[in-house]
Order: structure tokens, then C-alpha cells, then sequence
């Protein structure tokens, strides 16, 4: 496993692609076999590096024709450095260093950072010919990419020779022909399950790692192929948030009304009672309504006007003042520690989580999901439960509400493992959830059994 010092832009593209991916390049450091695309864009960048060192005309072949089609573009041969190391380290390539003499840039290249580490990499061409330094950079654009043409933003994919675009001189905009658009044919997206739950969407050439076959695309897999996946994926820094709050935060995104000038919590029963120690906790007041009232369940209402300490609390979060369906785990969250991760997740489980036996077969079998009227807050919910090393899956159903049907979200654990982990967490307190999940059997006037009892029949 390699030590994280530094990055490059391929990391952080590859990284916003495809995480997983990424850590088996970046750390893990296994190779990946190069893609058609990308071949034939390095290519076409040697083609281009060879005409700018010394003149050479790219040849007949399709990465030739696609240079050629933008030599007009680049500069004239000979008076740009190609291929410059952003490191001061590299094989085979002119490198910019303060201690190169020979190069007229004040300082040398200077160092870039991203989040404190230094960005590697090759600028394809820095032009010091003008007053002050260009940097160029040599581009073959997907089919999903827009660009600006004569009639307005278009698809790269949509293009033909004939439609004019803007193109960059390295002093103005102008218009010029679509260089080179190549078919490259419709990409097939495969959705990949797996028995842990996991699933995902590739692209059909997107690499998998297999067992005993190294990388495959995801055209190419078979059903019983083992993949890898992470085990236990790499713990974050904790952030500097109250655990009663990631816990308020949970519960008030279940069951909360999230108002304008106030925000009211409907769960009764043991789920209110720790809603309202968690509020004395963060020295936030509230009080308590529909005590006493015939048919209507009491619920516990906090000031939401602006400035109020909780509303100022929330917004910090990056919480979202919306309906119920429209709702997620603010971004900001998605980054909690694993500790953290479980403070949430009691949140969760004590609004619209469940824990609970059912007969399948003849035999008793727990379920672990929490279900929501937010696809993307369930997905959200999936994504943290497989942060804490869950196997999770997300599913969408639907629900008759008042004569109509409704669309409805679960994240639910999967595999015996995950839920003897959840249920071992909860009752250690390591998922702070209460002792009893309530869930669907409770409205069938039933006493939910007890974590430890999912857990001796999970077990």
C-alpha cells in the first residue's frame, strides 16, 4: 500500500469518477489496463508533442488526423516547451525548476497545492514566447461534453465537421471548424450487483477487478465472478460537530417539520424524550404541544426564526429547510468519522428505522432497513451504512397513501455479517439506537422484540 504525499489532476479526475477505482491505482497501486480512448488521445497528444519539438507533420493515421485538424491552433514549432514536469522530477522530460537557468521564468514553476498536498503531473505546453507565460493543454472531449458553436451550446457527440465552435488562439476567442469528431459508437452501461448488497453502474470498458483474472471491463464479467470490494474503507477525521447535534440533525431530517419559524418533532415515545435531553444538551429551549389532547399525538416545537440557536446550528450543517421528499444528509456530513457515522445512524433508527423478525420460509429472519419518501436521503443512508463497513443496498417501492400510490425509498443491511455487526454496534452503543427499533410490527399492535433478540436469531 503506497503513503498519500502527493496528486495530480488524472487523481482527482479518476477520483470524482470512480473512488474506488482510484484506490486501487493511487494506493493500492495495481494497474489498470489503458482504455481504446485514452490510447488513441495519447496519440494523438504524441503527435501533437512531436510537431511542436521539431515540425514534424502528423501522419495519415485517425490520432494523425485528429492533430492535424488543430495545428493551426498550437504554436509555431519550436518555441513552446512541451511536456514540463509540475514535480521538478521526471524521465525523459524538460523539467521547471528555480534552478534551471536556461528557462527565463522568475522563480522557476511554482508548486500547486490541493487540500495541503502538491499537485504532480506534465503541463502539455507552457508558451513563454509572450509577455507572460501560457499554458496549453491538449483535449479530446467525450461526446457528453458541450461546447459553444454558432447555434448555441452543443453536445460534442452532436457535432459534424461542418458546425463551427469557439476555440481558443492563446490571445482570443475565434470561431473555428469542429476539429476532429470521431464516432465512437454508444456506450452500454451495465448495472452490476453483487450477493453484499453493493451495486453500481459501469461503463461497459470500465475496469473491474476480478479474482483470479485480474482486471475486467464490465462487459466482460460473469455471474459468480468474486470482485473486490473494500473491507474496511480508511476512517476520516472527526469533524468539529457535537454529537447531540449529529444525532438532532438525524432525527429532525426523519421526522421533523422543518418550518420557517419553527421546527417540530412528531416521534413520540422513547425516540421524544431523547429528542428533548439531546435539545437540554446543546442548551437549546423548546416546549412540548398536544399534551393532553384527545387524538392527537404530542410533539416538541423549537423556534426556527432567524438567528435562533438551533436554525443557526442547522444552517452551519448546510441542512436544507425542505419538504420531506426533497430532503438529504448535507453534504458536509457525508464526511463524518466512523464514530460519528454511528451517532447519525442512531438518529436515523430512532425516527423511520426498524429492527425486526419476520417468518420467511418457515423461519424467523431479521431485517435492518430504514425507509423514507427521499431518494436521495435513503441513498444517502446507504452510502453512510457502507462507510461504516455495512453491506447495504438501496430499493424503491410503493405505498398506497389516500387512495393513491406513492413512491417510497429503503437503505437496508444485507448479509449475516453486516447485520450481526449493526445489531452488536447498536447494543454497544457504537450505533447509538435504543433498545427496541420500531418499525412496521408496531403498527400491527405488536412489541417489537429487542435488539439482543434480532440479534441472537442473526447470529
Amino acid at each position: 500500500m503506497r503513503e498519500f504525499k502527493s496528486t495530480s489532476a488524472s487523481q482527482i479526475t479518476t477520483f470524482r469518477d470512480c473512488k474506488r477505482l482510484w484506490f486501487y491505482q493511487s494506493i493500492m497501486g495495481i494497474p489498470t489496463p489503458q482504455r481504446a480512448s485514452a490510447a488513441l488521445g495519447e496519440a494523438v497528444h504524441t503527435h501533437l508533442e512531436k510537431y511542436l519539438n521539431d515540425g514534424t507533420v502528423p501522419d495519415e493515421s485517425q490520432a494523425g488526423k485528429i492533430a492535424q485538424a488543430g495545428l493551426h491552433l498550437n504554436p509555431k514549432p519550436g518555441a513552446v516547451y512541451t511536456e514540463v514536469s509540475m514535480s521538478g522530477r521526471g524521465k525523459d522530460r524538460k523539467e521547471l525548476s528555480p534552478e534551471d537557468e536556461s528557462v527565463p521564468i522568475p522563480g522557476g514553476m511554482p508548486r500547486l497545492f490541493v487540500a495541503g498536498l502538491p499537485v504532480n503531473g506534465f503541463i502539455d505546453v507552457l508558451d513563454i514566447s509572450a509577455d507572460r507565460p501560457v499554458v496549453l493543454d491538449h483535449k479530446c472531449l467525450p461526446a457528453s461534453a458541450v461546447v459553444h458553436t454558432s447555434e448555441g451550446p452543443r453536445r460534442v457527440g452532436d457535432l459534424t465537421s461542418d458546425w463551427v465552435c469557439a476555440a481558443w488562439t492563446g490571445t482570443e476567442v475565434v470561431a473555428t471548424k469542429a476539429l476532429a469528431p470521431v464516432d465512437g459508437g454508444v456506450q452500454q452501461v451495465y448495472s452490476v450487483g453483487l450477493h453484499n448488497g453493493m451495486a453500481g453502474r459501469f461503463g461497459y470498458s470500465h475496469p473491474i477487478l476480478v479474482r483470479e483474472r485480474g482486471w475486467a471491463a464490465a462487459d466482460a464479467l460473469r455471474v459468480g465472478d468474486e470482485v473486490a470490494v473494500p473491507l474496511n474503507l480508511p476512517d476520516t477525521p472527526e469533524l468539529p460537530v457535537p454529537d447531540a447535534l449529529l444525532k438532532v440533525t438525524a432525527m429532525l431530517l426523519c421526522d421533523g417539520a422543518l418550518k420557517s419559524d419553527s421546527l417540530t418533532y412528531t416521534k413520540t415515545g422513547e425516540a421524544r424524550l431523547e429528542y428533548i435531553r439531546l435539545l437540554g444538551e446543546l442548551g437549546v429551549p423548546c416546549s412540548e404541544r398536544g399534551l393532553g389532547r384527545k387524538g392527537r399525538a404530542p410533539y416538541v416545537q423549537v423556534s426556527a426564526s432567524a438567528g435562533s440557536p438551533l436554525r443557526r446550528m442547522l444552517e452551519d450543517l448546510g441542512v436544507d429547510f425542505v419538504s420531506s421528499p426533497l430532503r438529504r444528509v448535507p453534504s458536509r456530513l457525508m464526511s463524518m468519522s466512523k464514530r460519528q457515522v454511528g451517532i447519525f445512524l442512531g438518529g436515523i433508527w430512532a425516527g423511520d428505522g426498524a429492527a425486526y423478525l419476520i417468518n420467511a420460509g418457515g423461519k424467523q429472519k431479521p431485517v435492518i432497513t430504514f425507509a423514507n419518501r427521499s431518494k436521495a436521503f435513503c441513498e444517502d443512508v446507504r452510502d453512510l451504512l457502507i462507510r461504516a463497513g455495512l453491506a447495504a443496498t438501496f430499493t424503491e417501492t410503493s405505498i398506497s397513501y389516500k387512495g393513491e400510490r406513492r413512491p417510497y425509498y429503503a437503505a437496508t443491511v444485507v448479509g449475516k455479517r453486516s447485520k450481526v455487526a449493526f445489531l452488536e454496534r447498536a447494543i454497544s452503543g457504537g450505533i447509538a439506537v435504543g433498545d427496541r427499533c420500531s418499525g412496521r410490527k408496531t403498527r400491527a399492535g405488536n412489541v417489537p422484540p429487542t435488539l439482543d433478540e434480532v440479534l441472537a436469531v442473526a447470529r
